[in-house]
């Protein structure tokens, strides 16, 4: 007769293998378990207590207290095992096990981010692994959020927002704030297992923020293309060539009577652009969408050089247009860098405030 509470084996679901308490795919088919944690939702993971001590010291701890969920009841056993009842589900529990335990069978899974898919659970996993001081789970698991919080972009940035603030990695958060910038996903129509964890105030403040960023970079683009105070260098340095000052810019196809006769029409599927509006069509395709965002001065030169079909088709057509337009793109790509260097300065401030 076995001290406690003896409970029948058939009224609790095992977990699935390698914590199942029998099988050849199970730990105990060779090292036979001497402990039982049961989950919150009720499955019961066959495990060993020297390797949890080894793992955590808050196991160690709490294997002397070993007691089920009323503190006036007699201590739960089942199959002769002492039961610890935790408060996580099975899901969680599971998963946490899998990264503390040594990998010995191939259903035994590993962490589950492959590319930007993130483990369902990682939250949960995450706050139990500090939950129980499983410092090897932990810091693989700390490593993860690292790793993402390096790249410029997400599947999906909204989740990856969620998890840095709930899990306290700000610079997740902020990289997920910035690759949001230039996603063009639907908040309201998402739905991840961190969404209902979230703040609305948080939520709602990065949406905020995101809008701003996107106005202020609009605004900025439109300012630069519409400067028109601009000092003529001398004709003989160069006749096509107007300047500001501490800024250069090309100023020659916004002015229709510097072409003449020149210019070609060329026409498109609805309309004909002539030379001297190729440059506004094209600002109008940047602030379209054609401008990548977030910013980065890489990314402004390629797509501010980078021409729609069409328009490269009108700049071939004219001899001036031609000789010149790739170098006036260049110089315009550096004035409109610098411009929105100070919007995206600004921002970073504003969600380094948000996040500190």
């Amino acid at each position: 007769m076995s001290n406690g509470t003896e409970l029948p084996p058939r009224v609790y679901k095992d977990a699935a293998p390698p914590f199942s308490g029998a099988g050849a795919n199970s730990f105990t088919s060779t090292r036979p378990a001497d402990l039982i944690l049961r989950s919150c939702d009720g499955v019961d993971f066959h495990v060993h207590k020297d390797i949890l001590k080894f793992a955590s010291d808050v196991f160690q701890d709490m294997f002397a207290l070993a007691t089920p969920a009323a503190a006036n009841e007699e201590p739960v056993t089942r199959d002769g095992k002492p039961v610890l009842v935790l408060e996580e589900p099975e899901a969680v529990l599971y998963k946490l096990l899998c990264y503390a335990y040594p990998l010995r069978f191939p259903q035994q899974p590993r962490l589950g981010v492959e590319g930007q898919r993130m483990e369902q659970d990682f939250v949960g996993i995450y706050r139990a692994a500090q939950k129980y001081q499983l410092l090897v789970v932990e810091e693989l698991l700390q490593d993860t959020l690292d790793d993402l919080s390096r790249q410029s972009s997400f599947a999906d940035p909204y989740r990856m927002f969620a998890i840095g603030k709930l899990l306290g990695h700000p610079m997740l958060a902020k990289a997920a704030v910035f690759a949001a910038v230039g996603s063009d996903m639907k908040p309201e129509t998402m739905d991840f297992p961190e969404l209902r964890l979230l703040t609305w105030s948080d939520g709602q403040q990065m949406l905020r923020l995101g809008a701003r960023y996107k106005v202020a970079i609009n605004a900025t683009l439109e300012r630069v293309a519409r400067i028109q105070r601009f000092l003529r260098v001398e004709a003989r340095v160069d006749p096509t060539f107007y300047t500001l000052p501490a800024m250069a810019v090309f100023i020659w196809f916004l002015q229709p009577d510097r072409h003449g006769g020149k210019c070609k029409f060329v026409a498109t599927s609805e309309e004909n652009v002539t030379c001297s509006e190729w440059f506004s069509a094209h600002i109008e395709e940047l602030k379209a969408g054609a401008l990548a965002l977030p910013h980065s001065s890489k990314s402004t030169l390629e797509r501010v050089k980078t021409l729609s079909p069409h328009l490269r088709e009108t700049v071939e057509s004219c001899t001036v247009c031609k000789i010149h337009a790739d170098k006036h793109l260049a110089a315009f790509a550096d004035l409109l860098d610098r411009a929105l260097n100070r919007d995206h300065n600004l921002f970073e401030r504003e969600v380094d405030i948000m996040l500190a």
